[in-house]
């Protein structure tokens, strides 16, 4: 029988085959421990997990005051492991506090303002700060996707760099 340690250990090496990011698989990973400790609090595994047993799980996230965001990130890190014990149905109609969409519109900065800042990084004279500022205000990508871009996400058409 596998213990605790190693399914978790196992669905970490399926999820690197999957070719899954490393900082999902930490996220997943993070949630199925955080889990697999709630579940021995009550005497159970996740060998055994049962509807029931994330029902439960899901309930203990919202009487936590967890926000509805968090509860999803952990239902789909869930859902991802029961997929991979093949008990998928484990996680049908599972009731869980709903998302609120946030539809409103996010706050960005003057022209003034845009203004001053362009100005003080210049001055500075960093050109990785420029290139930063530059791309943060007129591309409308989120810090994490900065953080995230490469060299080769850059194509050159007709001699010229595309990004």
């Amino acid at each position: 029988m596998n213990t605790e340690k190693n399914i978790i250990e196992e669905f970490s090496v399926w999820q690197k085959q999957l070719g899954k990011a490393d900082g999902t698989i930490k996220t997943y990973i993070g949630v199925l421990e955080k889990f697999e400790a709630w579940l021995s609090s009550k005497g159970k595994s996740l060998n055994s997990v049962s509807k029931n047993d994330v029902q439960l799980y899901m309930d203990e996230l919202e009487n936590q005051q967890k926000t509805a965001g968090t509860i999803e990130k952990y239902l789909a890190a869930i859902s991802v492991f029961v997929r991979f014990i093949d008990k998928s149905e484990i996680v049908l109609d599972i009731k869980r506090k709903e998302k609120i969409k946030d539809t409103s519109i996010p706050e960005s900065l003057e022209e003034s303002e845009e203004k001053k800042l362009l100005l003080e990084v210049k001055a500075d004279g960093n050109l990785r700060n420029i290139a930063i500022v530059y791309t943060l205000l007129y591309t409308g990508i989120r810090i994490s996707e900065l953080c995230a871009l490469n060299f080769d996400d850059i194509q050159e058409v007709d001699g010229k760099r595309n990004y």
